[in-house]
């Protein structure tokens, strides 16, 4: 009887079981699925060459590559953010943007940013708009008129994003700081008011027992 545990065959079974393997690796790696609310960036040979919508896709194992890109809308918030009002008042002020990408853009939108919107768009753009929307208003005006300074910044970076493929679709004051010494020059005068409106109160009850 031929022995069949031979090197020989041996060896032909580990060879195939090897190709087995590599096939099923292969095969396996040639499909990939894309989530809701994703698109996928295709690359080939490391060169972006197209968006994969939803759903799943076949793609060439080891030479191409997907990266998927969240397009539904995210937050972010710049904080710390610094510009003087019409009366050169310091002003500090945080800002939150939601925002999402154009998804029929977003292969500009890799070419200009990497997707790195945080720190090469949104937070220069942020501060650009702080500082032009409060250059038009007094600090008094800021406290005042907060959700009018809420609606020009909302205008503003709508416009100014829009050029970097990024649409938003909020804009929200976190809040509004002033120096200290403005800070405690508000509450004085609070203070005055207060008192004033208890004196003009007394006097009215003063004339009011007079008449009687």
């Amino acid at each position: 009887m031929e022995n069949l545990l031979t090197p020989k065959n041996i060896l032909k079974s580990i060879s195939g079981l090897i190709v087995f393997i590599i096939l099923l690796v292969t095969l396996f790696k040639s499909f990939y699925q894309i989530e809701s609310g994703t698109r996928g960036l295709v690359f080939t040979n490391g060169s972006l060459n197209s968006v994969a919508d939803e759903g799943l896709h076949l793609k060439m194992p080891f030479f191409q590559s997907v990266k998927k890109i969240d397009v539904t809308t995210q937050s972010a918030t710049v904080d710390k953010m610094s510009a003087a009002s019409k009366d050169l008042q310091e002003v500090r002020a945080g800002v939150t943007v939601n925002y999402r990408y154009d998804i029929n853009k977003l292969t500009q939108i890799y070419e200009q940013t990497k997707f790195d919107i945080d720190t090469r768009i949104l937070q220069p753009r942020v501060q650009e708009a702080l500082k032009a929307v409060a250059a038009k208003y007094t600090a008094e005006e800021l406290i005042v008129k907060r959700s009018q300074v809420k609606s020009e910044l909302d205008i503003l970076l709508r416009k100014e994003l829009v050029k970097y493929n990024v649409i938003v679709d909020d804009v929200q004051l976190v809040h509004f700081d002033f120096s200290p010494e403005f800070n405690k020059a508000i509450e004085i005068v609070k203070k005055n008011q207060a008192e004033i409106l208890e004196l003009k109160m007394q006097l009215a009850h003063w004339r009011m027992h007079q008449h009687l």
